[in-house]
């Protein structure tokens, strides 16, 4: 038998040990053929394999590149040149071996699975997106690749298809637990609520274990006001954070209303979501001498609360001493008026939404950045893990998370002194810094459209009209039964409510109708464009609040339209913004103590006309001058605030509580 013959025998030999796990006979074999044949491209493919399932990892890799190199379309070849390069976290290298695989052969889905893991991680997410329906395509069964498609349009805010992609991946395989959570939250950003309980509830019932499922599934509860077992829900959720579970930070604040508590879920929850460690070395701040540079980092720059109260306060910032990048992690909507007007009063826009939390970090480091301001805190969308990996030297949490984020590498948070005082001050991780006026900035002119009267809204004429636009997530049964007790007491009041939910509605209905109340008192507002929502909130004569967690931009809305904002202070971040908001436009008397004021007082203004009368024209004489609404004033106080944290970290001084 000639060599060449008895090499090739000695490969199908090798294929065969390396399929039977043999491995080191497998490499034994391989490089028997190769003694006989050097330039047998097969033979060197085979040693490859066998080093690279002996974890003989550079051998391997030396051994693969060849056989690459003597046959480019060795597909598998490249693949294994992939995993290697990826273990060695050399990921250019990696991406690049994936893409030789796929050209050598669409058809190595293990090829295209890895590059879309990779892109995943490393961006641009479409890539992985892309990937992954590669995948998905040549092999419609294939769970993962759906399940990884449709965790990566969760992250590119693509709910919709997001949802198509985690069905077919629950559809394959019912015991997913990661796909059923990741189903349910998709489920929830569409609000088709009673799916995503359903995805929660069998997710919980194959992980029990699974604590953001119970608490995802407890908000997306409240969304449909399904308050059954509330209570014993609550207490079940901060027992279980007490004894060392996890639980979503954000709709924790709705339903606890304990800053310790948030410290520590927060706290867990970023233990529990792996974010980026720490990345070596502090960031180098700008050179002296030139304009301080703020990067806000948020996935909400569009027609968005967000924007609502910052919109102004972006074009107030004093150009000559701020250089100004927002960074944006959500989507690009180049016909959205509140971006273009965003992009067109600040220095920089950096789209950011398909890169990696770390990419994000190490490019404000490569900018420079003084100062990364989060907006996004655990909100939907958000990425701590920019934070995490240390975007800047000075990191600010503002605005958008209203409670600690219990994160080492977060410095300040930006409050007022209504927010964070001594009583609740060792709820907070972070240095607090203590604005003159209120935390939140406004706009003090917006476009509003004219109000409308009261007939075509469904409120009746000369009746007594209390309010609420709050999400409804923030309702509670407690509040919603103060509100019923309010109505009891004032003959002919309606209350004003936006519910858009048919279930949620028809709860509602069903308790005031139990506590003796004619459901019809109810009236369901809709959704309309902000400038109408502006110009019809006129027609109530009361906002009435929520808590634990306030009505934030809903409240200071109602006040700019010259409605009074009754509230409660709590002893939370977000059960005291409205407690700030109703002082900033010297209404201090509207933030009551305890339940019983709260429900006096309603009653009180509910039959008391010209004390109404009185109350509004107050707040009409004083919208002019309020500290709510100077938003310029706000921003110089902010402006102050980064200056005097910059020169602290430029000290080598820690950060460390002040007033701004």
């Amino acid at each position: 038998m000639s060599k060449s013959l008895e090499a090739r025998r000695l490969i199908d030999q090798a294929a065969r040990r390396l399929n039977d796990g043999r491995f080191d006979q497998a490499l034994a074999l391989a490089d028997r053929a190769l003694a006989m044949a050097p330039a047998l491209p097969p033979a060197q493919a085979l040693r490859g394999a066998a080093l690279f399932r002996l974890g003989r990892a550079e051998e391997a890799l030396a051994a693969l590149q060849r056989a690459t190199a003597a046959d480019p379309g060795d597909s598998q070849s490249w693949m294994l040149q992939g995993v290697l390069h990826a273990a060695a976290a050399r990921v250019p290298q990696a991406m690049q071996a994936n893409a030789a695989a796929l050209d050598a052969d669409a058809g190595n889905l293990t090829a295209a699975m890895n590059m879309g893991l990779l892109l995943m991680r490393e961006g641009p997410a479409e890539g992985a997106v892309e990937a992954f329906r590669h995948v998905t395509a040549r092999d419609p069964n294939h769970a993962q690749a759906w399940h990884f498609e449709g965790m990566t349009l969760v992250r590119l805010g693509a709910l919709p298809d997001a949802v198509v992609a985690l069905e077919r991946a629950v559809a394959l395989e019912p015991g997913n637990a990661d796909s059923l959570l990741g189903l349910g939250f998709a489920l929830s950003g569409v609000e088709r609520w009673d799916e995503a309980i359903a995805a929660f509830d069998r997710c919980l019932a194959i992980d029990p274990g699974r604590e953001e499922a119970r608490s995802l599934r407890f908000q997306a509860r409240r969304y449909l006001c399904d308050w059954d077992g509330h209570a014993a829900e609550a207490q079940a959720i901060a027992d279980d954070i007490a004894r060392g579970g996890r639980s979503a930070p954000f709709p924790l604040l709705a339903t606890h209303d304990d800053p310790l508590l948030q410290r520590l879920a927060a706290t867990r929850h970023l233990e529990g979501i792996g974010a980026p460690a720490l990345q070596p070395g502090l960031p180098r701040a700008h050179p002296p001498g030139e304009r301080l540079r703020i990067a806000y980092v948020s996935a909400d720059f569009y027609n968005h609360a967000t924007m609502y109260l910052m919109a102004a306060a972006f074009e107030a910032h004093d150009r000559d001493r701020f250089e100004v990048t927002c960074v944006n992690i959500g989507r690009e909507l180049p016909d959205d008026a509140w971006q273009a007007r965003l992009r067109a009063s600040i220095d920089h826009w950096l789209p950011a939404a398909a890169a990696d939390d770390i990419a994000i970090a190490e490019e404000l480091r490569r900018r420079r950045i003084d100062i990364a301001v989060d907006l996004k805190g655990y909100t939907r969308f958000a990425r701590p893990g920019v934070f995490t990996a240390r975007a800047a030297p000075v990191q600010v949490s503002y605005l958008g998370h209203p409670g600690t984020l219990g994160m080492a590498a977060m410095d300040y948070i930006i409050a007022d002194r209504h927010l964070i005082d001594a009583s609740n001050r060792d709820g907070f991780s972070e240095a607090v810094v203590t604005l003159p006026g209120s935390y939140q900035p406004n706009e003090p002119a917006r476009a509003r459209e004219p109000t409308p009267d009261r007939a075509s809204l469904g409120l009746p004429d000369g009746a007594m009209v209390y309010a609420s636009f709050n999400q409804i997530s923030k309702l509670t049964p407690d509040v919603f039964a103060a509100w019923l007790e309010i109505l009891g007491q004032v003959p002919g009041s309606v209350l004003w409510i936006w519910v858009q939910h048919p279930a949620a509605r028809a709860r509602l209905r069903a308790r005031a109708a139990a506590a003796g109340i004619d459901p019809d008192r109810l009236v369901f507002a809709g959704t309309v464009p902000i400038a109408a929502h502006l110009g019809r909130l006129p027609c109530a004569d009361l906002f009435l609040d929520t808590l634990p967690y306030n009505a934030h931009t809903t409240a200071s809305d109602a006040l700019g339209s010259g409605v009074p904002v009754l509230t409660r202070t709590g002893q939370s971040f977000a059960g005291r913004v409205a407690t700030s908001l109703v002082h900033n436009v010297g209404l201090p008397e509207l933030a009551v103590a305890d339940a019983a004021a709260y429900v006096d007082l309603a009653v009180a203004l509910g039959h008391d006309a010209p004390r109404r009368a009185a109350l509004r024209a107050r707040l009409a004489a004083n919208l002019p001058t309020a500290p709510l609404f100077d938003v310029t004033a706000h921003t110089r106080a902010l402006e102050t605030a980064f200056a005097a944290m910059d020169a602290r970290q430029r000290r080598g001084e820690a950060p460390a509580d002040f007033a701004a």
